[in-house]
């Protein structure tokens, strides 16, 4: 495919928070969205996230709706919103506790300048790496959200994390654990237990 606006960029394989970190310093825009190689966005998937940016400007994250491939079956994860939702989330930890699907690596977007500012995926983490960069980002500027159906996640697919499932503590909740023990989330978070 021949298209000046797509590059194909090669690397040894240093795992997928290198890769996605290496990504994004070759993007060129202001925003990066984020997609990974199995799953699917819909035509309108980058209108929506466009119109998110517009209408809710200077927020650290942007996210819309996906549904799920699993077993051959599709179906659209339960969800805080109506699915005529769009609007500022104001208290992102307890809707991404209650959705566990309200972001993910095929339905985030994000302020370019933000994510190397957090950091990017953190290296050598294989479990919640994108977990955190999108907790760090809502806590430091905001998330906006869409619940229109823009993407699909295939979890059939074979390379899954689900699928190769490990004991491994998410790096995000070790991550929490600190700063919640240092005190430093206390005037801007609330969990309901």
């Amino acid at each position: 495919m021949k298209d000046s606006r797509l590059k194909i960029v090669k690397q040894i394989n240093q795992g997928v928070s290198a890769a996605r970190n290496r990504g994004v310093r070759e993007a060129t825009g202001e925003y990066v969205a984020f997609i990974d190689a199995d799953d699917h966005w819909y035509p309108w998937h980058l209108e929506e996230l466009n119109r998110l940016i517009t209408d809710y400007p200077n927020h650290g994250l942007y996210g819309v709706a996906h549904e799920i491939l699993r077993g051959g079956e599709v179906f659209v994860p339960s969800q805080p919103y109506s699915p005529n939702f769009t609007g500022e989330v104001t208290d992102f930890f307890n809707a991404f506790a209650k959705s566990l699907a309200l972001v993910n690596s095929t339905t985030a977007c994000m302020p370019k300048d933000l994510f190397f500012r957090t950091g990017g995926f953190p290296k050598g983490i294989n479990k919640g790496e994108d977990v955190y960069v999108w907790l760090v980002a809502a806590l430091e500027n905001g998330f906006a959200y869409s619940a229109r159906v823009c993407a699909r996640y295939n979890q059939d697919a074979e390379c899954r994390s689900f699928i190769n499932a490990s004991d491994e503590i998410p790096y995000y909740l070790i991550w929490l654990d600190d700063l919640l023990a240092k005190k430093m989330l206390a005037p801007r978070l609330t969990f309901l237990c």
